[in-house]
This record gives structure tokens, sequence and C-alpha cells, in this order.
């Protein structure tokens, strides 16, 4: 699997830390020109390894899947959003995921250029890995947890080394005080209020709001006390939206159809053309899978987007209050979730 951890990630991860510990130790690579060669050539030999042992790890990660996985999922996992997604849809989280490593790869850059001899190949090598993880960033989110990781000792270095601390000055947890009120203008807290300020303001400039994309509220059946009622029926297969999943599996002795992992492809597909299906068609599938209970959540995006890419649907229906006739609707109280048995 390309994107777990596997000899893909372990042999590449190898070949390149004991080669680079080679080269560290080789005394004959005494020029930085033979020192950038000789570290070309490592790349280039882990390059080929990765090309001739495994070439199917080069491509899209997700360019097999089904389209509806995407559509209907995949695309709207904040994880898996590029940063113009977040620009799109979620303005006012773009400094928090992406403002630190900007800002470090700024400093990095200054410090760079003022510093001298050996301190400045050291924050060379330090951009280069901070511009390789927030590229990765920008594709794909999730890569910021690694990106924020490598800007923070960048951010912290750079600040330290521009604004050293006055000699008899104030020193507060071992910062000056231009250093400290810098570095609290930085904070991932103050970014996140900035990028809130910043998306209000334009939003009452522009006269356009941003849309609310509220996946964890309060109606949403994320909860595990939604689930909970579950745990007191008969054990059975449990048809549920994707996000439920782990969460039936957690609080209940039930299996589930679908969860938010895609390699669940067969899963979660099958879990589509039911909520997809016209609701006679979805009864005769849930009946050919042996399905005993189906969950509904109301408030749940996977709701609205069901009932837009079918309106006429076993989701759309049971959204209207249409419970069609193969489902009977066991009454739970406490929770927004729906719970019916298949009949």
């Amino acid at each position: 699997m390309c994107d777990a951890l596997s000899i893909v990630q372990v042999l590449t991860a190898v070949c390149g830390g004991f080669g680079l510990a080679t080269l560290a130790t080789w005394r004959a690579l005494t020029t930085v020109r033979t020192r950038i060669a000789a570290a070309a050539g490592l790349g280039l030999l882990i390059v080929a390894i990765a090309v001739i042992a495994f070439p199917a790890c080069l491509g899209d990660p997700y360019a097999s899947l089904d389209p509806r996985l995407a559509t209907l999922w995949l695309s709207h996992v904040s994880e898996a959003r590029s940063i113009a997604s977040f620009v799109r849809d979620l303005p006012h989280q773009v400094l928090h995921y992406f403002g630190l490593p900007v800002i470090a790869l700024a400093l990095g850059l200054y410090r760079a250029w003022r510093e001298t001899d050996s301190r400045q190949w050291a924050w060379i090598g330090a951009l280069i890995v901070m511009a390789i993880a927030t590229l990765v960033a920008a594709w794909q989110v999730r890569g910021s947890a690694a990106a924020n990781a490598l800007a923070l000792p960048i951010v912290a270095a750079a600040l330290v080394r521009g604004l050293p601390a006055p000699a008899g000055g104030a020193i507060f947890f071992g910062l000056g005080r231009a250093a400290l009120v810098a570095a609290l203008l930085v904070s991932p807290f103050a970014l996140l209020a900035a990028g809130q300020a910043a998306a209000w303001t334009l939003e009452h400039v522009s006269g356009r709001s941003r849309p609310v994309l509220n996946s964890r509220g309060p109606g949403t059946c994320q909860a595990l006390s939604d689930y909970a009622p579950l745990a007191r029926l008969p054990r059975g297969l449990v048809l549920g939206f994707i996000d439920a999943g782990p969460l039936i599996l957690m609080e209940t002795p039930h299996n589930v159809l679908a969860a938010p992992i895609h390699r669940n492809l067969n899963g979660n597909l099958a879990s589509f053309d039911i909520f997809l299906a016209r609701p006679d068609e979805a009864g005769r599938r849930l009946a050919a899978l042996g399905i005993d209970y189906v969950t509904f959540c109301p408030g749940a995006p996977d709701h609205r987007q069901f009932a837009a890419a079918a309106p006429e649907g076993l989701a759309a229906a049971v959204g209207r209050g249409e419970i069609p006739n193969s489902l009977e609707r066991i009454p739970i109280e406490g929770t927004d979730l729906m719970v019916f048995r298949r009949r």
C-alpha cells in the first residue's frame, strides 16, 4: 500500500538515512561543490529505487477510486483538501493551517541572506525541507501537521537570532521583549484569530458570506451518546453514513457496512448505492446484503449531499419523512439519530 507504512517508505527512508550518514562522515567531501554533488547522487539513487521498484506509488493515490467515493465523501474530508479548497470554503482557517509555514519560509530566507559561512548553509538546508513540506501541505492539508512541526523551530530560531535580548534588558522565558511580542504575534492562536478577523472583514466588504460547513456540531450525530441506544438492539449489520461507522463500532456490538477509510471500497459504494437508489430498489438491496438496521441523521452533511445527488433516492425520501415499506422505525430517545429495522 503506497499510502501506508510499508516496504516503500521503509526502504527509501533507510537508504536515505544511511546514505546521508555515510556522506556526513566521508572525509573526501571537503568542499561545498563535492558535498552537493554527493547529495544529488544520493537523491538520484533514491529516486531510481522508487521508480524501478515501486512505479505504482508515483501516481495519484486516489486515481483508482470510484468517482462517487471522491465526489460524495473524499472531497468533503478536511484533511484531504488542498489550500485552494480552504481558500474557497474555509478562508478563516487558512492562516491557522498555513500561516506558520509561510512565516517560517519568509524568516528563514531573511536569515539565510543575512548569515554567512556555515550558518548560512544551515538555514538553506532547513529552508529546502521547509519548502517541500509546505508544498505537500498545499496539495493536501494533512501535510500541514509536518509543515507546522518543522516551522516551529525555524521561526523560534529566527526570532532568537534576529531579535536578541539586549544586554541588561528584561528577559521573559529566555527572550527579550521584542522577540516575545513577535512570538505571540505568530502563535497559532494569534493566526487563527487573524484569519477569523480577515474572513469576517472580507465578507462585509464584498457582501458575500462563506458557506456554513458544520460536520460535528449539534444535530450532526457525531457524539458517542447518539449511538448508545443502538447497543440495546440484537446484534446485526448496520447501514449508516460513512462517518457513523467508527461510532457504531465503538459504542455497540453491531457490524457496519460503511466507514471512513478509502480502502473499504465495496462497503462504502454499497452504502451509496442504497442511499441514492429509489426506495423500492433500496429495499431490495438491503435484503440482498442482509442488512438488519439503517441509521439516518437528518443534520449530517451526508444527508444533504445524497439528497442533492439523488432527489428521489432513499436518503432524500427519509429526509422528507417518507419512510418506505421496507423499513420500520425503532423509537429511541436522547438523540437526533433515526434508527430503522428492515422488515
